[in-house]
């Protein structure tokens, strides 16, 4: 998967593609391409912060026709962010977007994407997951170390009754909780059905689409509450 990066409408600036993955073996996978296609070198910063770069030292470079690089991060930290250079000329930040839990399901940092404005999600800031009820003390750590100050619950009522969050590391640092339970939300229902084989493939993905579809167009106020 590429994350797509318009670095301006003007004609001599490329569109640039790039993706960071983190690797079994304990390095950093990054891809980029650029359209129109260019020479030159990539050269590859290192930061534990996605605003902050010491531009005076790359950890690596490489031609930018070959298309990617990998990086063994003499960091441990949960999060690392590179920035990448094209010629001197144009950049962009990529980060490994899943972040790595033990009872969390789809925890992932929405930073890097870009608007039709061109203006960049910042990296660390705004995460989404699944349910954090099966949050393990290893999952709370992490928490913490990535400086989590909100939690937003979309859960149903029903959901957040039965599986309540009581996610802190200490009693000096527990998240603030908003719960705004999506109407449509409780797609689970169905899950028995979905498990047993009664329902079709092609059912699945109908249904799939048309309850998200219902849940975008029947909680704009829920959504405009979350951003704000």
């Amino acid at each position: 998967m590429f994350l797509t990066l318009l670095t301006s409408c003007a004609k001599e600036k490329p569109q640039i593609n790039a993706a960071c993955e983190w690797m079994s073996d304990g390095t950093y996978l990054l891809k980029w391409e650029t359209f129109p296609p260019i020479d030159g070198m990539v050269r590859i910063y290192e930061s534990t912060r996605s605003d902050s770069f010491d531009l005076t030292s790359p950890v690596a470079e490489q031609e930018i026709h070959v298309g990617y690089k990998r990086i063994l991060s003499s960091t441990i930290v949960p999060r690392v962010y590179f920035k990448l250079v094209f010629n001197k000329n144009h950049s962009t930040i990529v980060g490994e977007r899943t972040v790595p839990t033990q009872g969390v399901f789809n925890f992932r940092d929405l930073g890097g994407y870009y608007t039709h404005e061109s203006k960049q999600i910042k990296w660390g800031k705004i995460y989404r997951s699944g349910s954090l009820t099966m949050a393990t003390p290893y999952d709370r750590k992490l928490l913490s170390q990535l400086n989590v100050e909100t939690l937003i619950d979309l859960r149903t009522e029903r959901e957040t009754y039965y599986y309540p969050i009581t996610l802190h590391v200490t009693p000096f640092n527990r998240p603030q909780l908003y719960s705004l339970p999506l109407r449509g939300n409780g797609y689970d229902i169905f899950f028995d059905e979905i498990l047993s084989q009664k329902m079709q493939l092609q059912n699945i993905l109908d249904y799939d689409r048309d309850v998200f579809s219902f849940i975008l167009e029947n909680n704009t106020d829920y959504f405009i509450r979350l951003f704000d």
